[in-house]
């Protein structure tokens, strides 16, 4: 199967759970991609990822609540700074085991049954873990999740939504500052975006009769998998040196 084929497929299952869960493109997408052609991140998921979003912002624009986003926003913020720093100084090598732990990180946190409060301080930790992760490796929603899942759904896709989107040109924004994107980014980025259109609408179509619960399960364990093989894959490269 033709490289651009099988990644367009991939984006198409990201885009799919997205739809259906309100996160997913990065957490499936991502962590595949990631193990194919590494050149696909961080900057052309994270346009595809602004592209998505304004999309489903569009359809879902009524369920938007400000305060919900706002202290997140700040904490996010501060972490993609950070983050666009630590990417700057990243080789190959370094990028692959963190991108590995955040991964994992980002399996944790969705598995975790803790109910936070929607606060300030709460706010801004997962909002600056999300904006972190987020930028390195096109994974910032598990945080995020973690502090909306006891809301409504459609609170909660359309509030996801919100943050991802001004998340995402935060985040292009300052890793363009530190010269890390570029026009073959937004080639890359075309590319992928058939995959990422059907995604969202057949999303659309199947939501009503999708079980989020195995459809959560399933990405779990993939992208688990994967973390675990870019962990072992890479902290070896980095102890043989």
């Amino acid at each position: 199967m033709p490289e651009i084929l099988l990644l367009n497929f991939i984006v198409f299952l990201g885009a799919l759970v997205q739809g259906i869960i309100g996160f997913g493109l990065g957490v499936v997408s991502a962590s595949i991609i990631f193990l194919i052609n590494p050149e696909y991140l961080p900057v052309p998921l994270i346009m595809l990822s602004l592209v998505m979003m304004t999309m489903v912002l569009m359809i879902n624009r009524t369920e938007l609540a400000f305060d919900l986003v706002r202290w997140p926003m700040v904490g996010q913020t501060v972490g993609v700074v950070v983050a666009a720093w630590v990417v700057a100084w990243l080789d190959r090598s370094w990028f692959g085991f963190i991108f590995a732990l955040l991964l994992l990180l980002a399996v944790c946190l969705t598995l975790c049954r803790i109910r936070l409060a929607i606060n300030p301080i709460t706010g801004s930790i997962c909002g600056f873990i999300s904006g972190f992760s987020g930028t390195i490796v096109a994974i910032g929603g598990p945080p995020m999740a973690l502090l909306y899942h006891s809301l409504p759904p459609k609170v909660i896709i359309t509030n996801l939504s919100t943050y991802f989107l001004l998340g995402c040109i935060i985040s292009l924004v300052t890793l363009g500052l530190f010269g890390r994107v570029s026009w073959h980014d937004v080639e890359l980025t075309a590319k992928l975006i058939p995959g990422m259109l059907v995604g969202y609408y057949v999303s659309r179509h199947v939501i009503q009769y999708a079980k989020p619960i195995v459809i959560r399960t399933l990405t779990l364990g993939g992208s688990g998998g994967v973390g675990l093989y870019s962990l072992i894959k890479y902290g070896g490269e980095l102890l043989a040196r």
